[in-house]
């Protein structure tokens, strides 16, 4: 014990064989150094580990930083990601994922709402995937009921049931083609 009767925890340094190194302030506020890394005690609760797996902050509000990734935990909920190449934002149901091979998905009430991906823009509303709207290279469609009813690719325009401004022989029954010959 270094600055104290031996075993002292007030303003004192201990080494303890096996044990490790402890720079004591009390008993309740000190920092420990040992074969697990370093421990920082403070109020009687650790609040930070220096390790293999470093957390720092409490329980329930903490960055937790290993070889799998980080993770930011905000009143006990994992509030920020990252892991794999992939951030997550956002709990469960209400999120932002951005993956460098699976694209970019915002996730609203458990539904994801909007994904990029490969250059195409997908909106969508509801719990379901009925009413779209896809947005990608020189293409655009409109779906309800999971129908596409607009579509309009390379300057055609069909607009009706099962729209399809790519077909050759125009308009089906029930729809409006509109296409330039150039």
């Amino acid at each position: 014990t270094i600055g104290g009767a031996h075993g002292s925890t007030d303003d004192s340094i201990v080494i303890a064989a096996g044990a490790g190194v402890f720079i004591y302030e009390d008993a309740n506020n000190y920092a420990k150094v040992n074969s697990d890394g370093l421990t920082v005690h403070e109020g009687g609760a650790d609040v930070a580990v220096f390790a293999a797996t470093s957390v720092i902050g409490s329980s329930t509000d903490k960055i937790t930083i290993s070889d799998s990734g980080l993770t930011l935990r905000e009143n006990n909920v994992d509030t920020i990601t990252i892991a794999s190449s992939v951030v997550t934002v956002g709990s469960s149901t209400d999120k932002v994922t951005i993956n460098g091979t699976s694209g970019i998905t915002i996730r609203e009430n458990n539904v994801d709402t909007i994904q990029m991906v490969d250059g195409t823009i997908t909106l969508q509303t509801g719990t379901s995937a009925h009413e779209k709207l896809v947005m990608s290279d020189a293409s655009i469609a409109m779906f309800t009921a999971n129908a596409k009813v607009v579509d309009i690719t390379d300057g055609k325009i069909n607009l009706g049931p099962a729209a399809n401004a790519g077909a050759t022989l125009g308009a089906v029954v029930g729809n409006i083609h509109l296409a330039s010959s150039g």
